[in-house]
């Protein structure tokens, strides 16, 4: 059960990291070019065609976070669940606290600042779930070359 928890966490850590990739250097790039006077008509479709594909799985990995946190496997070293569960913590924060906050300043009409803010913020969650999946490819490796 523990290394299917590991992998399922593979699985959606893995889908989250392309998706932020591609959010992060093809999405928000692209706000800067939309339309001003229909900026806000942009911003609104963006949060609801980006919810529809991200709010499932990050609740289905932070479940499977806390999963993880309780298994036992035989080669992956108890800091790792430790360490992919507090970069999940960091993620959700990010994205509540910092990317949610500048969402809603341009759902008002396009602005430099939280369009700024937003780009160079979303580089947390980036690196984020870059780490995590990293991490647990290596743990899925230490526990198939054991």
């Amino acid at each position: 059960m523990e290394k299917l928890v590991l992998l399922a966490n593979l699985v959606v850590g893995a889908y989250l990291t392309g998706l932020i990739w591609t959010i992060q250097m093809v999405h928000y790039p692209l706000f800067n070019m939309a339309d001003r006077n229909t900026f806000t008509a942009f911003e609104s479709e963006h949060g609801l065609r980006i919810s529809s594909i991200v709010l499932l799985p990050m609740l289905i990995e932070l479940v499977l976070s806390g999963i993880f946190l309780g298994s036992k496997l035989e080669t992956t070293p108890n800091w790792i669940p430790l360490l992919c569960a507090a970069l999940v913590g960091i993620i959700w924060l990010s994205t509540f606290f910092v990317q949610v906050p500048q969402h809603n300043i341009l759902s008002s009409g396009f602005d430099e600042k939280a369009y700024q803010s937003l780009v160079s913020s979303n580089w947390i969650r980036t690196i984020a779930w870059s780490a995590k999946t990293a991490l647990l490819a290596w743990a899925i490796w230490l526990e198939l070359s054991k």
